[in-house]
């Protein structure tokens, strides 16, 4: 599978200590070597999700204990995961439970892995999460959103 990956930070933070974990390394490549079931996107969610589940991520981490619903994909030492082939809305969603645990000191950074703009564009339908849109809307709401993030755009040729 086709991946690109960008960082995003905020402009305030040494980013020099940031994203220096081997496991972002990892990911990429066991992301490369799936071969995706383009007309079933949940099936492609769940095989993300597996890797991140083979490399040590503990699943469904809470944004804050007792409340239902809250919670982020994953996390991995300081590192808080998501893989969003969903609808666009999610992903400030998952900004908000993000920063929140950024915050708390929780966590320090994100790996945040979502479709690019073409290949929403060949899923046929125009309402999912794109990295594009993501980084664009990153960028608007930096001085809200602070936590820094590892995006990974999957593609499709």
């Amino acid at each position: 599978m086709l991946i690109y990956s960008e960082k995003f930070t905020d402009g305030n933070l040494d980013d020099s200590n940031l994203f220096q974990d081997e496991m972002y390394e990892k990911f990429e490549n066991e992301l490369k070597l799936l071969k995706p079931t383009w007309n079933h996107i949940p099936s492609l969610k769940e095989d993300i999700q597996n890797i991140a589940d083979y490399l040590g991520f503990m699943r469904n981490y809470p944004v804050e204990r007792g409340v239902i619903g809250a919670s982020i994909k994953g996390k991995y030492k300081n590192i808080g995961f998501n893989v969003q082939l969903g609808n666009k809305a999610f992903y400030l969603v998952d900004l908000v439970n993000f920063q929140h645990l950024y915050n708390k000191k929780e966590i320090n950074e994100v790996l945040y892995i979502c479709l690019s703009e073409h290949a929403v564009k060949k899923s046929y339908s125009s309402s999912l999460v794109s990295f594009e849109k993501s980084m664009e809307l990153s960028k608007v709401f930096k001085g809200i959103f602070t936590v820094p993030i590892y995006f990974i755009s999957i593609m499709r040729e």
